[in-house]
């Protein structure tokens, strides 16, 4: 996802400092992306997951590294070593990921629009890669045991599932499509588990195809697996949406709300963030806000008056 990540930052560094974490369980591109940050004068660095669903390892990981109240020790790297959390002298918090935000579901929507041609005869199938998908390969935390892994695997399942239901739901409502529905496809694992996932989304596509036209959505902010997908699909009767959620300018409009929201929020190395009502306020203004709602000022790199810090965005 570098390549989406690099627009990104380019679109959203014009208002703000930002630094993107591609492997957020690597603690040197951690520390390296706080000390540029830092090296801005910033007033508060502000954590911004660039997720879907809210249980994500990587969003775990750097708050882990950055040495969060509540949060896990930092991540164990190959060969055993366990980093400490590292010093930051200014301020940390942390915004909660899309979900449910209106941008994501105004995104799918434009996606939809150019394929749709009669919505009520129309069914849409939104497929997101498993997020269990390259645990274990990528020099990410090293697991005490294979339960702690599938522990992992399930609660971002879980996650996953709950935020393709939701915008399954506020497109069916929104749009008024005959069905929309969701797959969750695995991509590595072993040949029968890969197998297994590609024969129920092909049972999915066909029932839905006797039914008439289907609409294949990829709900994943970047994916390189598409290819695979309409080799999957070979033989049946569906429209591929070709494009990923990213790149959007949506995307660039709902960093900068979410990193203004967390300017505002308290240090979360010495204050708990994760209380579920605290959590559930922050994800309603979220989602309330509109990309004129908020003031960008928050955040910005230039100084204001009478301010001569400003914070910045970290975003795994």
């Amino acid at each position: 996802m570098s390549r989406e990540t690099s627009a990104l930052k380019e679109a959203v560094g014009r208002d703000f400092p930002l630094e993107a974490v591609h492997s957020a369980s690597d603690a040197a591109e951690v520390r390296f992306a706080v000390e540029r940050l830092q090296a801005r004068r910033p007033a508060k660095i502000v954590v911004v997951p660039l997720s879907l669903s809210s249980d994500t390892r990587e969003a775990d990981a750097v708050k882990a590294f950055l040495g969060f109240r509540g949060a896990e020790k930092p991540p164990c790297d190959a060969s055993g070593a366990c980093p400490p959390p590292l010093k930051v002298a200014v301020p940390v918090t942390a915004v909660p990921p899309m979900e449910d935000h209106a941008y994501l579901a105004a995104i799918l929507t434009e996606r939809l629009r150019g394929l749709s041609k009669e919505p009520r005869r129309e069914t849409v199938i939104l497929v997101a890669p498993d997020p269990g998908d390259g645990r274990g390969r990528t020099g990410g935390r090293a697991q005490a045991s294979a339960g702690t892994g599938r522990s992992e695997n399930v609660r971002a399942r879980k996650s996953l599932d709950r935020a393709l239901k939701s915008a399954a739901g506020t497109l069916r409502r929104g749009v008024g499509y005959r069905a929309v529905r969701y797959a969750v496809v695995r991509e590595d694992g072993t040949a029968m588990e890969r197998a297994r996932a590609v024969s129920s989304l092909r049972s999915l596509v066909g029932r839905a195809g006797s039914e008439g036209k289907v609409l294949v959505v990829p709900f994943a902010l970047a994916w390189d697996g598409l290819k695979a997908i309409d080799r999957d699909l070979k033989g049946l009767a569906y429209t591929m949406e070709p494009k990923t959620i990213m790149p959007h300018p949506l995307i660039a409009a709902w960093v900068k709300e979410a990193a203004s929201m967390g300017a505002r929020l308290s240090d979360m190395r010495r204050f708990p963030g994760t209380d579920p009502k605290r959590v559930d306020a922050l994800k309603a203004l979220l989602r309330k806000s509109s990309s004129g709602g908020q003031d960008p000022g928050a955040c910005s790199g230039t100084p204001t008056a009478g301010k001569s810090e400003e914070a910045c965005g970290l975003k795994p």
